[in-house]
């Protein structure tokens, strides 16, 4: 190996001094400029992350309780009567037309 070769663990130690350094300098320039992140904005920024994070976990949760409770017998049971017909659940003509007679009568 030649000994011109630099080390990769010295260039990542360069490299990450030289973004330290650049760091620096934007803090110190943001601090001249007034460019401040106050404790407030701080505060609401953190909030609403937390929001953003509780929603993503009621999401995951009704998720893995819904597919728990997806094999639930009454549910089954319910889609052996009713079914994925599309008139399963329609009622008898006769009582249809009895019940829209005694809803017009009440009116």
């Amino acid at each position: 190996m030649p000994k011109s070769a630099p080390k990769p663990v010295i260039k990542a130690a360069k490299d990450y001094e030289a973004w330290y350094e650049q760091q620096i300098r934007l803090g110190l320039d943001d601090l001249d400029a007034d460019h401040m992140v106050t404790s407030e904005m701080a505060e609401k920024h953190f909030e609403e992350t937390l929001k953003q994070l509780d929603r993503r976990q009621y999401s995951k949760d009704l998720k893995a309780f819904l597919d728990g409770h997806c094999d639930d017998p009454v549910t089954s049971r319910l889609n052996e009567v009713y079914g994925k017909s599309e008139d399963a659940s329609l009622l008898d003509p006769d009582l249809a037309s009895m019940q829209r007679r005694s809803i017009s009568r009440d009116k």
